[in-house]
């Protein structure tokens, strides 16, 4: 016997012997263990999947495929047992219908499962086995929509055979179901499907999956009980249609798609009556309210200030609940909090009613597999369940500051009526509440003159980095949701919430992932350049929502893209996905033209506007808003004192040599004569960062007197270089566009002002101009030198946008086309 034992250890030892058999045992290790088959034809799972045993009866002479349905039984057993793809791929409670029909596919074709793992075994080592078992599922993709194919084409003429089983194809827009990792969470789903079963469908939200009411438009269902694009659609959507609507005197949307909804098409844009033209969006608005989530529903006029919508929500609204990319533009800050209520209201009532569908499958699966008499090879069954995409997070929120992400929680919390918990609650203040200081001055003189300080510099500074708020840009954070059913009496007494949230979740398990675009990026970046990046849960993001998008283009806007461009993208690991549930056009690929993009942005800008079009391809089109700007809206208009403002049109070849341009002619054209006649207190504004680095080459490359200002400068630098500007012992200040959004600096002392581009932010054109001295208005500052001021703005036909908002749309069209270059506006 222990000579035996001996030889069983050293045998375990040497390990497979051969080429393939090395190959498979590898496969089987990344796989995890196989099925293992019972004596009496019970089946059991092992690992992370769920635990699935279930007795197969013998049924005699009843034939599946060319044999009896107990050979075929035991012939499945062994062949799981063998195969990784099927024994570890496919898991939960579909598994086993999902396994009976690819080996029913599989010898009804004629292959062998030993040629399928020959062929794989012979790959290369670079496949992973996430590739190979996606190659196996679009194959049979691709047979089925073979025969999908040949039968449309038997059809008889006119019939529309894809419309026929909408109806039945409840699908849902989310994710994966609770796993055994977490059996908290998979305990709290069971009960709320318990709670559900007495609430009908368990959507808790009306007439959402009710089709007793045709008047209300089930946009969600509609859209994604679809079926994967074909090659014409796709080609469509690379070659939309023009339209328009108006949403207001002098803004308007721009569609891309004439079947965004029937509310933006059959719409008359001639309507010149405000009322009418608010009351019609207002009309659309509460018609799409009426279609969400009733605890959304009861919570949104407490949430909205207890109105409604306001005319700039409604339409908004409207556009966001037709699943189309949205780039909207707020004129305010009050505006842009209005608009951001609008954007958590749909992520959330998205997020829900996908849950809740989700929630309902996972009802009606249990259900099937207690009943023995259950045919579970119906392709329409198998079509009814595909609610989920290959991982659970469905939308994504980019913000800018752990301040936006606290006040974006409070929301969601606030909507659906929840309250954090004292201990959630103590942590998510202390790491995204308020900063508060511990010095406090005893001088109330010195506190007085600081307010007043912070007080200039506006209200929408202050909401972003004024004193206390938390300006960290570094953070992310998962959040889960959980619908439940109606409250009961006692619950409604407690004032509890029909929506369970748990914070901090883990990105697999959570539905909304809240991240700066920093903070995901060096989740994203792995630290050893020569591995990949975990970035799976970023596949299945049906909702991209990107606020605060000119705060965020200050920050850096290639993190932007770069996690834009890592959006439904095939995963590289399993991630305990139930493949039989995730939906057709995701395995095909399809998954960029199902998410919703949507901006909201204070600004337009060319970054803006490329990141828009290139990442924006929902199906359902694209919604732009724009904005005409009337000369008393214009920027210009607020100039408040009397001076000669003269603006120079530089020719530049393309958008990108404009940056060149503007330097070359400043250095060539401008500069000569400041130097010559020693002109003092001259302020050089610059947009962009890299324009001012090659400008203060130039200056050091002739040794030049001169100062900077720019966003990396220390304190202490930055008020010995505003001291000297003033003192006049530099002549020139060199101040970029990025300090003066973080820090709002007031300089002194400017004389002569020269933009060197036009500035983002309009509201900063005025904000300078009304900053120059001279010696009609403050003759204290001038020291006698030059009694004239000046201010001189470089610009290119690319900067068409940014001219729009200073000086109005009429003006900017005449300026454009006129074959003059120079331009003079007098206040």
């Amino acid at each position: 016997m222990g000579s035996k034992k001996k030889a069983d250890k050293a045998a375990k030892k040497k390990g497979p012997k051969g080429k393939k058999a090395r190959a498979k045992a590898k496969l089987d290790r990344q796989w995890g263990e196989a099925a293992i088959i019972d004596d009496d034809n019970t089946t059991k799972r092992i690992g992370n999947s769920r635990l699935l045993a279930q007795k197969k009866k013998s049924t005699g002479g009843v034939s599946w495929g060319g044999e009896t349905k107990s050979e075929r039984n035991n012939d499945d057993a062994n062949r799981k047992s063998t195969d990784p793809v099927i024994s570890k791929g496919i898991t939960k409670k579909s598994s086993t219908k999902f396994e009976r029909k690819t080996n029913r596919r599989r010898y009804n074709d004629g292959s062998s499962s030993s040629s399928d793992e020959a062929s794989d075994e012979e790959s290369d080592d670079d496949n992973t086995t996430m590739k190979i078992l996606m190659s196996k599922i679009k194959k049979s993709m691709e047979k089925k929509g073979k025969v999908a194919k040949k039968y449309m084409e038997e059809e008889e003429e006119g019939e529309d055979v894809e419309d026929t089983p909408i109806e039945k194809e409840v699908s849902s827009d989310e994710e994966s179901s609770e796993t055994s990792d977490s059996e908290n969470e998979e305990h709290d789903d069971a009960v709320m499907s318990d709670q559900n079963e007495n609430e009908g469908d368990g959507d808790d939200n009306g007439p959402i999956g009710n089709d007793e009411d045709e008047s209300v438009i089930d946009i969600f269902r509609t859209r994604f009980s679809h079926k994967p694009l074909s090659d014409e659609e796709v080609d469509s959507i690379s070659q939309p249609s023009r339209d328009s609507a108006s949403i207001g005197v002098s803004t308007e949307l721009l569609l891309t798609r004439k079947s965004i909804g029937d509310e933006l098409k059959d719409f008359e844009t001639t309507e010149k009556d405000r009322s009418k033209l608010d009351e019609h969006w207002k009309k659309c608005a509460m018609k799409n309210l009426e279609s969400s989530r009733k605890v959304l529903k009861q919570g949104w006029k407490k949430f909205n200030n207890k109105k409604d919508f306001t005319p700039r929500q409604a339409p908004l609204y409207t556009a966001l609940s037709s699943y189309a990319d949205l780039f909207s533009i707020t004129n305010s800050m009050k505006e842009r909090n209005e608009l951001h209520r609008v954007n958590l209201l749909h992520v959330l009532n998205h997020v829900l009613t996908s849950r809740s569908r989700v929630q309902r499958h996972n009802k009606q699966l249990k259900e099937i597999e207690k009943s023995e008499d259950k045919e579970m090879d119906d392709d329409d069954d198998d079509e009814k369940f595909r609610d989920q995409g290959f991982t659970r997070p469905t939308v994504l929120v980019l913000l800018p500051t752990r301040s936006t992400c606290h006040k974006f929680v409070e929301g969601l919390f606030q909507l659906t009526g929840n309250n954090l918990d004292n201990g959630m609650n103590e942590r998510f203040e202390g790491e995204f509440g308020n900063a508060t200081g511990d010095d406090e001055s005893d001088d109330d003189g010195g506190n007085a003159r600081l307010k007043e300080v912070l007080k200039k510099k506006g209200k929408d500074w202050n909401e972003l980095f004024g004193d206390g708020v938390n300006q960290d840009d570094d953070f992310k954070i998962g959040i889960s949701l959980t619908p439940k059913a109606a409250k009961t009496q006692a619950q409604k007494k407690q004032n509890s919430s029909n929506v369970g949230i748990k914070m901090y979740s883990d990105f697999y398990k959570g539905d909304i992932i809240i991240a700066s675009p920093l903070g995901l990026k060096l989740l994203i970046t792995p630290e050893d350049e020569e591995k990949e990046g975990d970035y799976d849960y970023l596949s299945s993001i049906e909702i991209c929502l990107i606020q605060h998008a000119d705060v965020l283009m200050m920050q850096n806007w290639d993190h932007v893209n770069d996690i834009l461009s890592l959006l439904n993208q095939e995963p590289q690991n399993i991630n305990n996905t139930d493949f039989s549930r995730v939906r057709n056009y995701l395995l095909e690929g399809q998954g960029s033209h199902w998410r919703q993009l949507i901006i909201s942005s204070n600004v337009m800008d060319p970054f803006l506007q490329s990141a828009f079009k290139r990442y924006g391809k929902s199906i359902s089109g694209s919604i732009k808003m724009r904005r005409k700007f009337e000369p008393e809206e214009a920027a210009i208009s607020k100039v408040l004192i009397p001076m000669k403002q003269v603006f120079q049109r530089i020719a530049a070849g393309s958008f990108t040599d404009q940056s060149s341009a503007r330097v070359d002619y400043f250095v060539k054209s401008i500069l000569p004569p400041i130097l010559e006649t020693n002109q003092q207190h001259t302020m050089v504004y610059i947009p962009s960062y890299f324009d001012f680095c090659s400008l203060r080459n130039a200056f050091l490359k002739r040794d030049l007197p001169f100062v900077s200002v720019h966003e990396y400068s220390r304190t202490s630098e930055v008020t010995r270089g505003r001291a000297r500007f003033l003192q006049g012992r530099k002549p020139i200040m060199l101040y970029t566009g990025r300090s003066n959004f973080f820090h709002r600096h007031n300089i002194k002392g400017v004389k002569h002002l020269v933009f060197l581009g036009l500035p983002e932010h309009p509201e900063f054109y005025s904000q300078h101009v009304n900053q120059i001295v001279s010696a009609e208005n403050d003759p204290s500052e001038m020291d006698g030198v030059s009694s004239v001021s000046s201010c001189l703005v470089l610009c290119t036909k690319y900067e068409a946008i940014a001219l729009e908002r200073i000086v109005g749309s009429a003006n900017c069209s005449r300026m454009l086309k006129s074959q003059k270059s120079t331009f003079m506006f007098y206040s």
